[in-house]
């Protein structure tokens, strides 16, 4: 069986090899994101146990992607959390630091957003397709990140949050209407 599996790896790593042969440099990089996503996903609940222990009912997805800063990609994790009863939604950005070897090293700049419910408003964007923009406010101190934090975690409402958006809020996000995850989410 260990035979059949390490010719199983095997294959799967020339394939690779050969699919990234003819990739552009930035396809390679998010592949090696995709690779390493266990690794990272693990090394940030050690760093920031708060997520791991975040109820699944307010966890609505989370993922990596890359951020393209000249010549390095940068992995970033990306959770979107449920606010309140649907008033809007928690957006974290928590950009992971990486040593030459790859290893994750640190958090650079996290950052929570929230975005109001439903879109504000639609545009119609290249190729005439249909994008939901979402109006919203960033916070990037530690202390109003918590605070944010621990709201969602209890449940709590999030109408001065709305309200704060109305008043001095931008546009924090923008979604395809045809891959939209929050164009069906209403406030209750």
């Amino acid at each position: 069986m260990n035979k059949r599996l390490s010719g199983i790896n095997s294959t799967v790593v020339i394939l690779s090899c050969l699919l990234l042969a003819g990739c552009k440099q930035q396809d390679k990089d998010d592949f090696f994101i995709l690779w390493k996503q266990g690794g990272y996903q693990n090394w940030l609940l050690q760093q920031k146990p708060y997520l791991a222990n975040l109820s699944k009912s307010v966890i609505i997805d989370h993922d990596f992607s890359g951020i393209q800063s000249g010549t390095n990609v940068t992995p970033v994790a990306i959770y979107n959390l449920k606010a309140g009863q649907w008033e809007g939604v928690v957006v974290l950005w928590l950009p992971v630091n990486l040593d030459t070897k790859g290893q994750p090293i640190g958090i650079s700049e996290e950052v929570a957003s929230f975005v109001c419910l439903p879109a504000k408003e639609s545009v119609i964007g290249d190729g005439g397709k249909k994008r939901n923009q979402y109006y919203g406010i960033s916070f990037r101190q530690p202390a109003e990140i918590s605070s944010l934090i621990r709201r969602v975690v209890d449940g709590g409402d999030f109408t001065d949050y709305r309200k704060l958006t109305e008043k001095s809020g931008g546009l924090v996000s923008s979604h395809f209407d045809y891959n939209d995850p929050w164009k069906s989410r209403k406030p209750k």
